[in-house]
């Protein structure tokens, strides 16, 4: 049951990944593609411990399986507030 999980969770990942790096290669002009990677993978490595920390402590209040079921909402309700755009939604 685990092992499923995890490998939707890989795919989804991926998925996400290639096509967030596919957007920024497609919209953010070659002479900047440089900067936008860069600011982006520094937000991106910078707040990931913050989210750790902060899945550690829900985790002592609350358990280990009540935030991972809550993680996994909050970022499918993301995921499709984004879809919800037609901006986004027009992206080929």
């Amino acid at each position: 049951m685990w092992s499923l999980a995890f490998f939707i969770q890989g795919v989804a990942f991926a998925c996400l990944g290639l096509a967030w790096t596919s957007s920024l290669q497609e919209f953010v002009p070659p002479d900047l593609l440089g900067r936008v990677s860069s600011i982006d993978m520094l937000v991106s490595s910078g707040l990931l411990p913050i989210g750790y920390g902060l899945a550690g402590i829900a985790a002592d209040h609350l358990g280990a399986a009540p935030v991972f079921l809550l993680g996994g909402a909050i970022a499918a309700a993301i995921i499709a507030l984004g879809l919800l755009h037609p901006a986004i939604r027009a992206v080929d």
